[in-house]
């Protein structure tokens, strides 16, 4: 419900980039200079070389992906006023992509989560915080989990779907808890 980024931390601060490529040069489009105080805020040493996946979600109006580019397509000066303003994005992270320069990209989704929810207990950034997941109740797997959840109903994605519409979200992600990346 906002816009899809990537957050890589090297050297005690936190890159942004969109996941979509830029025309122009070919590389990852990068944010970071219109999230400042998400950048420059402390991130351990011990984290370096982790990418998360996720998405900004505006924490005012309609967290749509036109009200989050608010901020993204601003210049970084009108970024950083509205952010002082209490204009302010979270990152919801939902995936580990690597961790601490490992790649977990073929690692399976359930130890991927695991050990995401661990990287954000870390951050203890209020910015930067867990995306919720959903656990049908009839996954094999909730007992070895070991992480936060919500368990759904045998018919619980259609009416969760339903929810969040109702709520001004625009859908949900599923994805097989034995997947790789």
């Amino acid at each position: 419900d906002g816009h899809r980024a990537i957050m890589y931390i090297k050297g005690g601060k936190a890159y942004f980039y969109s996941r979509r490529t830029s025309d122009e040069t070919g590389l990852k489009e990068d944010n970071t200079d219109r999230l400042w105080d998400l950048h420059t805020a402390f991130y351990p040493a011990s984290l370096d070389d982790t990418i998360l996946d996720g998405e900004f979600v505006a924490n005012w109006g309609k967290s749509d992906s036109a009200t989050v580019q608010t901020i993204l397509g601003s210049t970084p000066e009108r970024a950083m006023e509205m952010w002082n303003n209490g204009y302010t994005l979270t990152f919801k992270a939902f995936d580990l992509i690597a961790l601490r320069g490992e790649d977990y990209s073929d690692e399976l989704l359930k130890e991927r989560l695991f050990d995401l929810q661990n990287v954000i207990k870390v951050l203890k950034n209020p910015f930067i915080q867990y995306a919720p997941v959903y656990v049908d109740n009839r996954c094999n797997y909730r007992t070895e989990l070991n992480m936060d959840y919500t368990v759904t109903p045998y018919d619980g994605y259609s009416h969760l779907y339903e929810d969040i519409q109702e709520r001004g979200g625009e859908g949900i992600i599923l994805k097989d808890i034995e997947s790789p990346y």
